[in-house]
């Protein structure tokens, strides 16, 4: 827009030395309106914009996609609601064919959104086929001031080292971040000078360690084959037509196979011991590619014992329920501000552990409006105290000793579930 190109244009005019390089800031729609056609770059830093629509620029995407390689968004195109990869497609298509490289940020969508043969899909097909694609960099959460989702580096070379060659390197630098002393917006972590330096070092040194994994491409591809199973009539037998048994679309069925894999083999061991009737619809089979990237990093962890479970349970209960001699409940009127604040009546004497803050006491009452709570003589403990029912005893300070009994006359007590709120 108009505001941000007038901003960005006054920044680089103040920065640059003659100020020459504001001209290539240039006001216009990246996806429809092409300021730089024709012209490539040898390094190229995008931050495009997540879950953008597009609708406003379909006719203009969809008629330069129709030129194929000749234009920008031959390979596909994503979905309406999202133009994250029309941006990445962008920033491919400016790389300079020799010595181009990009880094580009996206949010996780761009890793794995759409089945075989969808718009996304065939994006990462071409990036990935044609080794594009140099690695992948996930990013620290609560970094930017306007989300806190997780988002990735995307970095991009059109010349690769020897030994990257058909490789993509994954780092995951989620935990390398410093805490904010104060967040700022959604900012809440920083990546330090320490932080960037672990980082490159993992890119440089091109290794597996648990931060940094490194696959061939065709490890993120899939063959998404359609099992058949044949049509039977009501007695049980074959539906054939011409003499071919015909496909029942109700039991169909779809696999995806890995591209190292062989689909016979695959087929023959992990869908025929399950259906012997099945046959692959050979027309049907499409390939397709994604990049789960956290599977690739996640590490197990059993669940605990019930045992340890039951305990835990029990020691929130007795923290929460039981009081002894000296601990107080803290005080949380002020944290829930949907109750009501809850006001003392006449006072009662002075005895044994008695709290003069609590209101649900002999002689006292609370006086909050909506609040019912009133004393019950007979559910006095045998020290003279009063057992408040559980929400005021939450919203109030206490001392008591003994887990409270709902009480019997508190509009607190919900008559219909039989529970206490």
């Amino acid at each position: 827009n108009d505001e941000t190109y007038a901003i960005c244009k006054a920044d680089i005019l103040i920065k640059s030395k003659d100020g020459k390089q504001a001209e290539n800031i240039r006001n216009g729609n990246t996806l429809s309106d092409d300021k730089f056609s024709g012209l490539t770059f040898d390094y190229i830093l995008s931050n495009p914009p997540f879950g953008r629509e597009w609708k406003n620029e379909k006719a203009a995407v969809e008629k330069e996609a129709d030129l194929g390689e000749n234009g920008r968004f031959g390979p596909g195109l994503p979905k309406i609601s999202d133009s994250q990869m029309l941006f990445m497609m962008n920033i491919i298509a400016k790389m300079d064919k020799e010595n181009g490289k990009a880094a580009v940020i996206h949010n996780g969508s761009p890793l794995f959104t759409g089945d075989a043969g969808s718009g996304p899909s065939n994006i990462r097909k071409y990036i990935l086929e044609h080794d594009l694609l140099d690695a992948i960099i996930a990013l620290p959460n609560d970094i930017f001031y306007n989300t806190g989702i997780a988002t990735y580096i995307w970095i991009f070379n059109n010349r690769k080292s020897a030994e990257r060659k058909n490789k993509v390197q994954l780092i995951n630098a989620n935990s390398l971040f410093e805490k904010r002393r104060k967040a700022l917006g959604n900012k809440r972590n920083d990546i330090s000078e320490a932080n960037i330096k672990q980082i490159v070092e993992l890119y440089n040194k091109f290794e597996e360690n648990e931060l940094s994994k490194i696959f061939d491409t065709k490890d993120f591809g899939y063959t998404t084959i359609t099992v058949e199973r044949p049509l039977k009539d009501e007695n049980g037998n074959l539906v054939l037509k011409n003499g071919k048994k015909q496909a029942d679309s109700s039991l169909r069925d779809t696999e995806n196979v890995p591209l190292k894999e062989d689909i016979t083999e695959y087929f023959n061991r992990e869908v025929l011991p399950f259906a012997q009737d099945a046959w692959i619809g050979e027309k049907k089979s499409v390939v397709g590619y994604e990049i789960p990237f956290t599977r690739y990093f996640y590490k197990y962890q059993a669940p605990k014992p019930s045992s340890q479970i039951m305990d835990e349970i029990k020691e929130l209960e007795k923290n929460e329920d039981f009081y002894g001699p000296g601990r107080v409940l803290p005080d949380l009127e002020d944290t829930v501000p949907d109750k009501p604040r809850h006001r003392l009546g006449p006072a009662a004497g002075p005895g044994p552990n008695r709290h003069p803050g609590h209101p649900c006491r002999p002689g006292n009452r609370c006086t909050a409006p909506g609040c019912h709570c009133r004393p019950d003589p007979r559910r006095l403990p045998p020290s003279g105290l009063f057992y408040p029912c559980r929400l005021c005893r939450r919203l109030c300070r206490s001392l008591q000793p003994m887990p409270p009994p709902p009480h019997s006359n508190c509009q607190h007590y919900t008559v219909k579930s039989n529970k206490t709120q």
